[in-house]
């Protein structure tokens, strides 16, 4: 079965190892879409610490990724590389936003496409070891 999920990953944290380790043991596969530059800035206001290469390089290191996919097209639609990937299962964590997910779902059933949605949480999922707060304390914007 494969496994994909996707997310920034900047700053990669011992929640994101986690969270990973979950995802992997759903499947056989585990497969990461790694977001683009562009949309993080345009999602978060600030551009990611690391390059989408440098973060997919950190990603696929991991002995729980079998393989990342860095998409490109930042102007097409987000969804079509998971669709494109073929899951079985799309696996998230405790904050994935959620009107992205519903719409992951409508994109999947437009298409006549299925996989099963599962949520990992975990004992990683406290605010200090969020990477955004990591972020925000580097950049002197966070008490």
């Amino acid at each position: 079965m494969r496994v994909v999920t996707c997310g920034s990953f900047d700053l990669l944290t011992p929640g994101h190892r986690f969270v990973l380790e979950k995802m992997k043991e759903l499947g056989d596969e585990l497969y990461v879409v790694v977001i683009p530059d562009e949309i993080i800035e345009k999602n978060k206001g600030n551009p990611p610490i690391f390059t989408q290469e440098e973060r997919a390089y950190l990603v696929e290191g991991l002995s729980s990724v079998d393989k990342t996919i860095s998409p490109y097209n930042v102007d097409g639609n987000n969804y079509e590389p998971i669709l494109d990937l073929n899951p079985d299962i799309y696996a998230y964590g405790y904050d994935q936003a959620i009107p992205w997910l519903y719409g992951l779902m409508s994109f999947f059933e437009e298409n006549g496409a299925y996989a099963k949605f599962v949520q990992i949480n975990g004992k990683y999922n406290n605010g200090n070891m969020h990477s955004s707060i990591m972020k925000r304390k580097i950049r002197g914007e966070y008490d």
